[in-house]
């Protein structure tokens, strides 16, 4: 075999391999590519996490912070907080949970209405009227624009 055969035979291999390798190295390049598209896609049709937000629907650690900050009489912060108590630990159990879709679960928001309502009737008792509707605007001031999320109500 003369010189320039050998040397076109060695071009020729060269460029098998280096087709060979840009084939190769290109389908793993693509088969990354396409893994990331379909993270990426799962990630975007998976059900939303949510959270359960108890403690916006249930504001017991805002209504005992407002009463202590503008109603300075200690037997009745103190009343009021053996009263809140049992909602305020029922709230935390229900706050620790979490689970998979895009709304808010029925029935913890009728147990968590039910919880906002007994809290302000307590309040009502020791406090007065005025001091509920304080508080209720506080509150609707504080966490107003947070009514509504991306899918509905939260």
């Amino acid at each position: 075999m003369n010189k320039a055969c050998r040397i076109a035979v060695f071009s020729l291999l060269i460029v098998v391999n280096a087709d060979l390798f840009a084939g190769a190295s290109g389908g793993f390049l693509e088969r990354r590519r396409l893994d990331r598209i379909e993270i990426a896609d799962n990630r975007f049709n998976a059900p939303e996490r949510v959270t359960l937000n108890v403690q916006y629907r249930v504001p017991v650690v805002e209504t005992l912070g407002y009463l202590a900050a503008f109603y300075p009489d200690s037997q009745k912060l103190m009343t009021i907080s053996q009263k809140l108590r049992p909602i305020a630990n029922r709230v935390e159990e229900l706050s620790g949970d979490s689970f998979e879709g895009r709304t808010f679960p029925a029935d913890v928001d009728a147990e968590c209405k039910q919880l906002r309502q007994q809290m302000m009737a307590d309040v009502k008792a020791v406090y007065g009227q005025e001091a509920v509707t304080r508080i209720e605007s506080y509150i609707e001031r504080k966490y107003g624009s947070l009514s509504t999320g991306l899918f509905g109500d939260l």
